[in-house]
């Protein structure tokens, strides 16, 4: 009888709760709802870009610039004047680059960003992947967010299966995307030369066939089938290492970097 009255003396509280997280999570659609309708409309996304100044990062901030996307960067304001990186800096100014000051550790400013832009991209390093929990956290408390993209522009995590150090590399891509997923933030997965994977990022941006979907950059006439096809006749190995090799010019032919893009629904 007490448990029962305790309830019942909390249910105004219970029930006032859940009206204002309704309330909450209706205008926090409507937003959203707002904000898709104006990117379809216009076809240009505002872009926001985590991990900016690193090394593959600035070729997507070039890339987002060139295409016409008004364009934001993450970045710790010792960065701006840090002098080993005046020359990116220069560049993203002359591309019309805005910057906000902040970090993956500080949630204020991290949200602050996200909620003034449509896209989020991150191409934060290797040892910052796990980190990408504290963007999604920011993407869900912003709730106008219309595509991530998180950063995992090489092989498909999912499908590798190795031995350390990569596989605890590969299992925290995994974590990221499940979080993503969870979640209910729409996403797109990029997987190798870095303009190419630059370019079609930033393509996918306001292409609605990528929504959900994992996005392999490869030659269009030699998918893994077509490879078996060429290979095999030719006893596939020594074949791969001698005339592949020579034809690119390296130890070892990436199959991911000498590519168009190909989208595969499914």
């Amino acid at each position: 009888m007490l448990e029962q009255q305790n309830a019942l003396n909390h249910s105004p509280l219970i029930a006032l709760n859940l009206a204002d997280r309704t309330k909450r999570s209706l205008e926090s659609l409507e937003a959203f709802i707002f904000k898709f309708l104006f990117f379809m409309a216009t076809g240009k996304s505002k872009i926001l870009i985590i991990g900016a100044t690193g090394r593959f990062g600035s070729f997507v901030v070039v890339a987002s610039a060139k295409a016409g996307h008004e364009t934001f960067t993450l970045v710790r304001e010792s960065t701006l004047s840090n002098p080993d990186k005046a020359d990116t800096i220069e560049k993203f100014e002359s591309l019309g680059v805005k910057f906000f000051h902040g970090n993956l550790n500080n949630h204020e400013s991290l949200a602050k960003a996200i909620k003034q832009v449509d896209v989020v991209i991150s191409t934060v390093g290797f040892a910052q992947v796990s980190d990408q929990v504290k963007i999604i956290a920011a993407i869900k408390e912003a709730g106008n967010i219309i595509r991530f993209f998180p950063s995992e522009f090489g092989d498909d995590a999912d499908r590798m299966h190795a031995v350390e150090p990569a596989k605890t590399m590969f299992a925290n891509i995994s974590h990221i995307r499940r979080a993503v997923e969870a979640e209910g933030i729409l996403y797109t997965k990029i997987f190798n030369k870095e303009e190419d994977i630059a370019t079609h990022t930033i393509r996918a941006v306001d292409d609605p066939r990528t929504l959900n979907k994992m996005i392999y950059i490869r030659p269009p006439s030699l998918c893994p089938y077509g490879r078996r096809r060429l290979v095999k006749p030719l006893k596939g190995s020594t074949f791969w290492r001698t005339n592949f090799s020579r034809i690119f010019k390296g130890p070892r032919f990436h199959w991911t970097r000498y590519c168009k893009l190909i989208i595969l629904f499914g």
